[in-house]
């Protein structure tokens, strides 16, 4: 699933690749920020895959898809990033794949796990409803 150059809304016809990088890192973080979860895990997959993009930040923008993925709203949408996200042999590498294959699987997620993966969301990503 290569991305398209139209793929983002009011993007600017620039030749200059680093910087459209840039709009799309911001682009997938502002949909984060906004729990537009399965969006923004849907930009961070496809940042994961650019050349252009240095290793180590390729694999972290990998982390945020999952994160986002197992964040988002439960649906279609979702079940198609999980085995996306499932079927990438890079996602072996995160700390957090047990939570990805668990999901994907339809196993039930130990509370020992669920805190270990609670502990590597953002402040922004953990929601506090009424009962805490």
């Amino acid at each position: 699933m290569a991305p398209s150059q139209r793929d983002l809304p009011y993007e600017a016809d620039s030749k200059n690749e680093q910087l459209l990088i840039y709009y799309k890192v911001c682009y997938a973080r502002v949909l984060d920020y906004r729990r537009k979860f399965i969006e923004a895990a849907q930009r961070y997959n496809e940042l994961s895959y650019r050349p252009i993009i240095h290793e180590d930040e390729r694999m972290e923008a990998l982390k945020k898809a999952l994160i986002c993925t197992v964040l988002a709203s439960a649906g279609q949408q979702r079940s198609r990033m999980l085995g996306t996200l499932f079927k990438d042999e890079r996602c072996q590498k995160l700390p957090c794949y047990h939570i990805l294959e668990k999901m994907h699987l339809d196993r039930i997620i130990r509370h020992n796990e669920l805190t270990e993966f609670q502990n590597m969301l953002q402040p922004h990503q953990q929601a506090t409803v009424n009962d805490g």
